[in-house]
């Protein structure tokens, strides 16, 4: 299973199918963990460090780091302590929330 499709089997079991709910899966690690454990295609959303463009939610040290990647350049850097947060900022600046 790739990240994308995960996500989407979370969302409808657990949110009702509320994509706007995405952030309450991230109260704490286990499905931040399970994202980073599947990502290995390389996809519009990353959870692990490549050079892939997209956007990217990496945990760097007790920090989450969410950016926008394009041909090797990030932009729209940000740096959050509480995952949700991240999360709220990463699945909203991505456009996965309005999809």
């Amino acid at each position: 299973m790739d990240t994308h499709s995960y996500l989407e089997k979370l969302i409808t079991e657990m949110l009702g199918g509320d994509k706007r709910r995405v952030f309450e899966l991230f109260k704490d690690e286990d499905v931040y963990q399970e994202l980073v454990a599947l990502d290995n295609k390389g996809g519009w959303l990353n959870y692990r460090e490549n050079l892939y463009d997209g956007w990217h939610m990496i945990k760097h040290l007790e920090f989450y780091d969410v950016y926008y990647q394009e041909r090797g350049v990030s932009f729209e850097r940000r740096r959050f302590k509480i995952l949700k947060e991240a999360a709220e900022f990463f699945y909203t600046e991505s456009g996965f929330v309005g999809s």
